[in-house]
């Protein structure tokens, strides 16, 4: 009977000192942006791709929302992130300086409005002007010095 209960005693014991650095040690560094997408009229949006970028090292981690419009980015050190949310037909959200800490899930729910996002570039080039002359000059070419009149 001294045996038996020995032998459990050494089990635990065992088991103690396997699981202790575990449970002393397992918690995270890290932290998670989570929420959920819905439209104007607070339909859930499924298939938005939506990326967190850490504003200080300029990491990116992506992630698409599920059916029923939550996504998840997990594991992300601790700091400001800037997180931008896309779907065909909707406008891009943004939004700056989300705050990650040790542990924490940072909850971002995002409403997407309807319509697409447009840029215009307009680009211009000026002629090239001499600003250090001031005569109008040409080319002849040898054709033209041939048909010139002779004087005299």
């Amino acid at each position: 009977m001294r045996q038996a209960n020995r032998i459990r005693l050494s089990v635990v014991v065992c088991l103690f000192v396997a699981l202790a650095p575990i449970a002393l040690f397992g918690q995270s560094s890290n932290g998670s942006i989570s929420g959920t997408f819905t439209d104007e009229n607070g339909a859930a949006m499924p298939g938005v791709t939506v990326s967190a970028t850490n504003t200080a090292t300029g990491a990116e981690r992506n992630t698409v929302s599920n059916a029923v419009g939550h996504y998840q980015i997990g594991l992300l050190p601790p700091g400001a992130y800037n997180v931008k949310a896309e779907l065909s037909g909707f406008q891009t959200a943004r939004r700056d300086h989300v705050v990650v800490n040790v542990g924490t899930d940072s909850n971002l729910n995002i409403k997407l409005k309807l319509g697409v996002a447009e840029t215009l570039t307009i680009t211009a080039a000026a002629p090239v002007v001499d600003t250090t002359r001031s005569e109008v000059s040409s080319v002849v070419n040898e054709r033209a010095i041939q048909n010139l009149p002779a004087n005299g």
